[in-house]
């Protein structure tokens, strides 16, 4: 009975772990995107008339 109990604190503690480590940090990154719209550039033309999944594919 205690060797049970002790896998399940084990794997417990071990997905609890991996879940903390795989989590994704909350970063700001909106100067990011912000450099990113300056090195895209001005919008073309046609932008407003496009509908990207349905005109490509």
């Amino acid at each position: 009975m205690k060797n049970k109990m002790m896998k399940i604190l084990t794997l417990s503690l071990a997905v609890g772990l991996t879940t903390t480590l795989m989590a994704k940090p909350n970063i700001d990154n909106s100067s990011a995107k912000e450099r990113t719209k300056q090195m895209a550039g001005e919008k073309g033309m046609f932008v407003k008339n496009e509908v990207f999944p349905r005109d490509y594919f």
